[in-house]
């Protein structure tokens, strides 16, 4: 064999070991096309789902379960009544499918008017559901009203095991009827028809967060999250039908663990002397805790659902009058909000301090919200107990 006939026969076989290639090639390509395409699917399959604080968060966590991720948008361990929302945070509600609010004006002017400005978010303010405490600047008001609420009545009626039954006591409770007079509950859209909610407008003496006229703590009382949490899993199943079955059985796994939470509750708090159930805070906010565990929770020593705002003129004078008046021997002071002018009136006055109570958000996404409400019934419960 000649030199000319060696190189076309090494040329042939270097040739063919090139098609082997090429086509090894192109079937790993066809391989790894459906993966891919099958990774793209699974993303938009899933549902943005976003709430305005942690607290709620929890709440749909637990009915969408842990295949859907639930964005808050005021962080982890920040107090809502001070966080200024950024490019990404709206960004972020604008683009969700589905938004989750506290609602009664509990939200700051900056998520209303992003609401206002995009009518056809679906946005479920939570508040409206729970039967809300009314407010005035004295403090709360109409905690009679509520049957279950006085005297606790009715505890062994919650056998949220069976349904959560036992709440009825509460109107819109009863298979959530009523819910048409809210117009914006069909589709969620019409933000425009939400001006206070039946009178919750016209208070524009603080630009962050002016609470209209009831308290939107309610999640010191858990007959109320559970109401609550009934409604995420009802609008959960509107939004996504496929999913209506999970988002029931979750709801309802929950609510069994909020009735015993309510029970403990109750449970612990009877336990202390009841000329020792006196609770003054340094900002309104356990009025719901009061009404649900007969506590006596005095005003507070600055009286507005806002804890940023500074106290009057008129306000140590009457706190310390409400003190003496009432035999007060203890102030909590919220962890989140720094608060000298309550400690100036323990100073005055010479009752105790304590410090810790939680009031707004939950630390860390490690923490819950019957964590949360757990640890704050422990600081309650523990200190009025040692009173003298």
């Amino acid at each position: 064999m000649n030199i000319m006939q060696r190189l076309i026969l090494i040329s042939g076989v270097i040739l063919i070991g090139l098609i082997g290639l090429i086509a090894c090639g192109s079937e790993d390509t066809v391989e790894t096309s459906p993966t891919a395409t099958a990774v793209v699917t699974e993303v938009e399959s899933s549902f943005a789902v976003v709430a305005t604080v942690p607290l709620v968060a929890d709440w749909v966590s637990e009915v969408v379960g842990l295949d859907t991720t639930v964005r808050s948008m005021i962080p982890y361990g920040v107090n809502p009544h001070g966080y200024l929302f950024g490019a990404k945070d709206i960004a972020e509600v604008t683009e969700s499918d589905i938004v989750f609010a506290v609602g009664l004006e509990y939200e700051s002017k900056t998520f209303e008017k992003l609401m206002d400005a995009h009518p056809d978010l679906i946005v479920v303010n939570l508040g409206d559901f729970v039967d809300p405490i009314p407010f005035k600047e004295d403090g709360h008001e109409g905690h009679d009203d509520h049957d279950d609420e006085d005297g606790h009545e009715g505890h062994d009626d919650h056998d949220d095991e069976d349904g959560h039954e036992g709440h009825d006591d509460h109107d819109d409770e009863d298979e959530h009827e009523g819910h048409d007079d809210h117009d914006d509950e069909d589709g969620h859209k019409g933000h425009d028809d939400h001006d206070g909610e039946d009178g919750h407008e016209g208070h524009d003496g603080h630009e962050g967060h002016d609470h209209g006229l009831y308290d939107p703590h309610f999640w010191f009382d858990p007959v109320r999250v559970a109401s609550a949490v009934q409604i995420i899993a009802d609008k959960m199943s509107e939004f996504d039908p496929n999913g209506a079955q999970q988002y029931q059985s979750r709801a309802s796994d929950y609510l069994t663990k909020l009735n015993a939470l309510d029970q403990d509750i109750h449970d612990r708090i009877s336990g202390i002397a009841e000329s020792n159930r006196i609770v003054m805070t340094s900002h309104e906010s356990l009025g719901y805790l009061g009404a649900r565990y007969e506590l006596n929770v005095i005003r507070a020593v600055i009286p507005t659902l806002n804890a940023d705002q500074e106290p009057g003129p008129g306000h140590l004078v009457e706190a310390i009058e409400l003190i003496e008046d009432h035999e007060v021997q203890v102030i909590f002071l919220e962890a989140e909000t720094a608060d000298a002018t309550s400690e100036v009136v323990a100073d005055e006055t010479g009752i105790e301090v304590v410090s810790g109570l939680r009031v707004e958000t939950l630390r860390n996404r490690d923490e819950s919200y019957i964590n949360f409400m757990e640890d704050n019934i422990e600081l309650i419960v523990e200190t009025l107990k040692n009173l003298p």
